[in-house]
């Protein structure tokens, strides 16, 4: 006769009772709105005022939600314990959160995702100042498909419709027949670095980071675009993502120009 054995009852009594939906880990996606009952975790080290522990928080865009922290640092933290790149995209983009180290080790796949368009990326470039010649081998470690121009226009048929980044200034802008090209000077970006120390009214506080300085003019590049953002100024350092298309040969006995299709373009800070 079989007996019934209590323990091994109440073992398979709680193997077999359902979890509480609560109790599931939730991934909210870029464009997706948090649930009501998403909680935000406080990140150690920060003051109760500084986060919302109430379920309110949840309904808070993700540009509103970024608001709340007072350095871009603890708003990358909470985006992270939220596993949103919603929020984390918000930290990038409202807060100049710029520590790309840290972004590539927990946002990679995000920031590299073709459905992103670059956005969030861009931004974070241009949050940094413009280090390209130390960003862009990081990003290529991690499989992200952004390339230096240079490196481009050395071997064009291999980096044919590749994207491609590069600091530079709008020189002219010519009306074609489908839309505008700018001719923009490359501006190459030296290995010797400066501290500036830079105020941010949205949090409060002083921070300090290490930019390049530019250096010298490179290659004349041709930068196609069916239209002209009137808030880039011309002669200002941009950052500029486009897809390699092919070289221009240049008369004068000068270097053949990149051609490109203009993607991002977006002031540094």
């Amino acid at each position: 006769m079989l007996r019934a054995v209590p323990g091994l009852l109440m073992v398979l009594s709680c193997a077999t009772t359902p979890v509480e939906p609560s109790a599931r880990a939730t991934v909210v996606h870029r464009g997706e709105e948090p649930p009501e009952d998403a909680g935000v975790l406080k990140p150690a080290g920060m003051a109760p005022e500084e986060v919302f522990a109430t379920s309110s928080a949840s309904r808070l865009d993700p540009a509103q939600w970024a608001r709340q922290f007072r350095r871009p640092a603890d708003c990358e933290l909470a985006a992270r314990e939220q596993r949103s790149f919603a929020y984390f995209s918000a930290c990038v983009e409202v807060g100049a959160y710029h520590d790309l180290t840290l972004a590539l080790t927990h946002w990679a796949r995000e920031l590299g995702d073709p459905k992103d368009d670059w956005r969030v990326l861009s931004r974070l470039l241009a949050n940094r100042g413009g280090q390209l010649a130390t960003d862009l081998p990081q990003l290529q470690e991690k499989r992200i498909p952004l390339f230096a121009l240079a490196t481009s226009a050395s071997e064009p048929e291999v980096y044919k419709n590749k994207h491609v980044a590069f600091i530079g200034r709008i020189d002219k802008v010519t009306k074609v027949r489908r839309g505008f090209e700018l001719l923009v000077v490359e501006q190459v970006r030296g290995s010797q670095d400066v501290f500036i120390r830079s105020t941010t009214p949205r949090w409060g506080e002083h921070t300090e980071r290490r930019v390049a300085t530019t250096t010298a003019e490179g290659l004349d590049v041709y930068v196609r675009s069916p239209t002209v953002d009137p808030f880039v100024t011309p002669g200002k350092d941009l950052l500029i993502i486009g897809v390699f298309e092919r070289l221009r040969p240049a008369e004068d006995g000068a270097p053949p120009a990149p051609v490109l299709s203009l993607l991002k373009v977006l002031p540094l800070q």
